[in-house]
């Protein structure tokens, strides 16, 4: 009996656990000691969520750490959801899943500007958060 409710008390405890929602956090790109063009997604003004290097990098800080998520999206795919004013991309890392859902506002010679959410998923939990930015040379 005692060991039924110890196993019951270890249950109680850690589902809740793996049912918390991941954690996003704002992060200062300049940490990321990134040169040239690059593109940053904002949830609110001035807080940071997702930053690329253009070369298919991203990162993001999720539960306190940064992580480093890299795009296998070919050429050929990009180009042709640019040509839908789209940009959908998802990344895996460590048991996570992290979906990019963008749509296109406007474009200039050398600068994009989108609109659209990040949705991290671990567990079965998912958080998703609506982001604009955009890129620029």
């Amino acid at each position: 009996m005692k060991n039924m409710l110890i196993c019951a008390v270890g249950i109680g405890f850690t589902l809740p656990a793996l049912a918390q929602d991941v954690k996003i956090a704002s992060f200062d790109p300049t940490q990321l000691h990134l040169s040239g063009s690059y593109c940053s997604f904002e949830r609110k003004p001035r807080e940071i969520v997702l930053v690329s290097d253009w070369a298919g990098k991203f990162w993001t800080k999720v539960d306190d750490k940064m992580i480093e998520l890299v795009s296998h999206q070919s050429d050929d795919e990009g180009e042709r959801q640019r040509a839908k004013q789209r940009w959908d991309e998802t990344f895996s890392s460590a048991g996570l899943t992290v979906k990019l859902r963008l749509t296109e506002l406007g474009r200039g010679e050398d600068s994009a500007a989108y609109k659209g959410y990040l949705e991290l998923t671990r567990h079965g939990s998912s958080t998703r958060i609506p982001i604009t930015g955009g890129c620029g040379a």
